[in-house]
């Protein structure tokens, strides 16, 4: 059963922002984020923060609990799942707009004041996120300008849209989801995150359901936010990891595009697994550092490929 408890004082008849969080055992990196929204990241908004936690063995809900009680939190009795448990969080958001942050960010002082500033700046504007970084203030990637499977710019294409110059938005096919703001309208419209995505390519989707409804998608150059990558993903082995992409990949292929062209991706799937399968179980092993690593990856694979194509 969910369990949800404290309201933050910040929400008022108007809510700017609604901060939606999913953490699954990365106490350190969730206390890092919420200290930096509680240092000015938020100043001059009305805002909530909406914690669900899926299920951690770390201390999280302790953590919480005692030092952020102005947090909403909803404890799950399991793991979720990524979209799924946002979209938890999506459904009880007051705010004008939903911003899907990772709990391993931290953010600037000002930077989401900034953000909704953009936005508001441009009612054609959809879905942003900021530009994300490393600790070292090096760009990470958080986005792309064509959808996975497009073989032409998705962008050019479908909008004839020139990159913007740095210090503006740039419009894209899709950003990711690590620190992703979303207009309540676009979320009224084409619904929320698809929980049939465990984890990756939710983001993806959603953008693409954006642009298709008629929204602008992309990335706010001059604002910064910093993402550690993989807080949560890093726990899993490395087959684990190609399950859930793969599977993910699949699903989106399946849902966006044309029979004939999610069969070639399907049979392409087949043919590369196989072949990976042959070389890292035999002389991959030998001649390739991690190549027994490698080969069990594949067989995750495998496991996706048998599971939804037979």
């Amino acid at each position: 059963m969910d369990l949800t408890e404290g309201v933050g004082d910040h929400l008022s008849a108007t809510c700017d922002l609604s901060i939606v969080i999913v953490s699954w055992n990365v106490k350190e990196k969730l206390s890092a984020c919420l200290e930096s929204l509680s240092s000015g990241a938020l100043r001059g908004l009305a805002h909530e923060i909406i914690l669900i936690d899926n299920a951690s063995q770390d201390g999280t809900v302790e953590m919480v609990r005692a030092r952020f009680p102005n947090v909403r939190l909803i404890t799950n009795a399991t793991n979720a799942g990524y979209a799924a448990a946002n979209n938890q969080g999506i459904e009880l958001a007051k705010g004008r707009y939903v911003l899907l942050l990772n709990p391993d960010t931290v953010v600037p002082e000002d930077a989401l004041a900034q953000l909704v500033k953009g936005m508001d700046a441009d009612a054609t504007i959809g879905v942003a996120s900021p530009v994300l970084t490393d600790e070292e203030g090096l760009p990470q990637y958080y986005g792309g300008m064509r959808y996975p499977g497009a073989r032409w710019s998705s962008v050019a294409r479908e909008t004839n849209a020139a990159p913007a110059g740095r210090g503006s938005f740039r419009e894209m096919a899709f950003v990711i989801g690590a620190a992703m703001i979303v207009r309540r309208e676009v979320l009224e419209r084409v619904g929320p995150l698809d929980a049939g995505f465990f984890m990756y390519y939710e983001d993806i989707d959603l953008c693409k359901r954006a642009r298709e409804a008629g929204w602008r998608v992309g990335v706010f150059e001059d604002i910064r936010i910093v993402h550690a990558k993989r807080a949560s993903t890093g726990q899993w082995s490395a087959e684990r990891r190609q399950q859930n992409y793969f599977a993910a990949e699949l699903r989106f292929h399946r849902k966006h595009y044309s029979r004939l062209k999610y069969a070639r991706l399907v049979a392409t799937r087949w043919l590369g697994v196989l072949w990976c399968l042959c070389w890292y179980g035999t002389l991959g092993r030998l001649f390739v550092r991690d190549g027994g690593m490698k080969f069990h990856e594949y067989v995750g694979r495998l496991r996706v490929l048998i599971g939804r194509t037979t």
